[in-house]
């Protein structure tokens, strides 16, 4: 299910929150596929790590999310990384094991 802008960044913001806010220790993407960019590409652990995910309706609504989490809420993560159509937005408290 597609979401809009103010709704991922509700969600987003209320798992951080809810999972030991403290934003500079996440990191914040977006990927056309969300999992592969948190298990494989980030070395996220599916089970035991903090996460999530969701889609936008579109692109553009996925990068405006992406910098807003970026430039307000100060979290970590590169302005524009990913595929520039990918509509799914993604975050992950960062760990030793992670990349970053």
């Amino acid at each position: 299910m597609a979401h809009d802008k103010q709704e991922i960044i509700e969600d987003i913001k209320k798992y951080i929150l809810e999972n030991k806010g403290d934003y500079n220790s996440w990191y914040v993407g977006v990927s056309s596929n969300a999992r592969n960019s948190l298990f494989k590409d980030h070395k996220i652990k599916e089970n035991g790590d903090r996460w999530i995910y969701k889609t936008a309706l579109s692109s553009e609504i996925a990068r405006e999310v992406e910098r807003y989490l970026l430039i307000v809420l100060r979290i970590d993560g590169l302005v524009g990384s990913g595929e520039e159509t990918a509509k799914m937005v993604y975050a992950y408290k960062k760990a030793m094991h992670t990349d970053p």
